[in-house]
């Protein structure tokens, strides 16, 4: 989660510069060599530019998801959005989302809007994307290694 929480920069751009990377990198104490993050940055920004789109970095760094995952996340947004428009109101989130409660004073209220702050770009955005909200939950599933875990969880959020 912390990984798709970082990858807005500080100016609202999806991608990073090579020393935003390496900070990033340290944060999570993963330490390359000078040589190897060159390696690995030179593999990201083919094209130049002196960004790497936070996405593509992080798709490389977790890995697909399972076929039985995707299917379940596919689900939950059709849910959400069954005229396959591929975009959805934080208003229709609201009406679909269910958080798991914790012994902690949060209400599912609370926690609803800090699901939805993972998405926030702007302070006008308030839509999600069917990418936004698949590359979410690709985060979250990289970090359950249980597969049951996983879909027990995506069934109770968003019954399905």
């Amino acid at each position: 989660k912390q990984w798709y929480q970082r990858r807005v920069r500080g100016d609202g751009g999806k991608a990073w510069r090579a020393d935003e990377l390496q900070s990033l990198l340290r944060t999570f104490r993963i330490d390359l060599s000078s040589a190897d993050f060159l390696t690995l940055w030179r593999d990201l920004d083919r094209s130049e530019t002196g960004l790497v789109d936070s996405t593509l970095f992080l798709s490389r760094l977790i890995g697909d998801m399972s076929e039985a995952r995707m299917g379940t996340v596919r689900r939950a947004w059709l849910r959400m959005d069954p005229a396959r428009t591929a975009v959805v109101s934080y208003t229709t989130v609201r009406q679909f989302y269910n958080p798991i409660l914790t012994d902690d004073e949060a209400t599912k209220a609370e926690m609803v809007e800090e699901f939805l702050e993972n998405f926030t770009a702007g302070p006008l955005d308030q839509r999600i994307t069917y990418m936004e909200f698949l590359h979410y939950h690709a985060y979250l599933s990289a970090e359950e290694v249980d597969d049951q875990l996983f879909l027990a969880f995506m069934q109770h959020s968003w019954n399905v």
